[in-house]
């Protein structure tokens, strides 16, 4: 038990609804955290931000975070992954529900389909 380390930290969503924070941001609210005397964070890899464009992968904003939190002494829980029974992020890339005729998650099985 000695060797054990006790995770004691916040969910961090550097990514908003309909815009994100300025990475300039970052590094400052990571501060803070530390400052609060957390040693882990927990982000989220959303899918509609990483592959805009199908198969194309953009995952400079989860470097940055990862590089700023080894910085600042911050463990990092990566969440991949959305939320209840969403596995790959709270919204799908745009091209998949153009290209592929995928619909919105459903918050039952038994809500009607989107036309």
């Amino acid at each position: 038990m000695q060797n054990e380390k006790y995770m004691f930290g916040v969910s961090y969503a550097p990514y908003g609804k309909c815009q994100d924070p300025p990475m300039e941001e970052w590094s400052g609210d990571l501060d803070n955290m530390k400052k609060l005397n957390l040693n882990v964070v927990r982000v989220f890899a959303p899918w509609d931000r990483i592959e805009r464009q199908e198969g194309q992968y953009d995952f400079s904003r989860q470097d940055r975070i990862f590089e700023l939190a080894a910085q600042k002494g911050l463990a990092v829980i990566l969440n991949i992954g959305g939320v209840f029974d969403n596995y790959c992020g709270i919204y799908p890339p745009q091209w998949l529900i153009r290209d592929y005729q995928v619909q919105w998650p459903m918050p039952t099985p038994s809500s009607p389909e989107l036309a």
